[in-house]
């Protein structure tokens, strides 16, 4: 049986990155990631599944690449952005939250007529009064 290239791209990704013992992949992913016709959508899954192992285990870097490379393969995915917003914010980078929300905004507004799902919404917010709440906590630190 031939390999596609990008199933074996997501084999040597998944071999590399995932420790089964901590933390299995996602039912069906396997499976998703050898059939032909799934083969892009497997890696994409993959992607965004190493880069949430990688933000747990603190290397944000590593995450934010693979949100990056995730959203390169399918732009509509707002769980790549989910990500890629999460890692910002761990660096203390807000405006490329900010950026990258405005962004998703403008594109899934463009392509589909939507908004951000309820659940990128409250990252979103989430993220921005987690920076709000710190920067006065660090003002009263500095009165007082």
């Amino acid at each position: 049986m031939r390999v596609r290239p990008a199933t074996a791209r997501v084999r040597r990704l998944e071999h590399r990155d995932i420790d089964r013992r901590l933390c299995p992949a996602p039912a069906g992913l396997r499976f998703a990631a050898e059939q032909d016709d799934d083969a892009e959508l497997g890696e994409v899954e993959l992607l965004e599944f190493i880069g949430r192992l990688r933000l747990q285990r603190g290397d944000v870097a590593g995450a934010l690449e693979m949100a990056e490379r995730s959203h390169a393969l399918d732009a509509s995915n707002e769980r790549a952005i989910q990500l890629a917003m999460e890692a910002d914010a761990t660096l203390g980078r807000r405006e490329a939250v900010v950026a990258r929300y405005e962004q998703l905004r403008r594109d899934l507004d463009e392509r589909f007529g939507l908004e951000p799902s309820h659940e990128t919404k409250m990252l979103y917010r989430s993220i921005l009064s987690q920076d709000s709440g710190e920067r006065v906590e660090n003002e009263r630190r500095a009165l007082g």
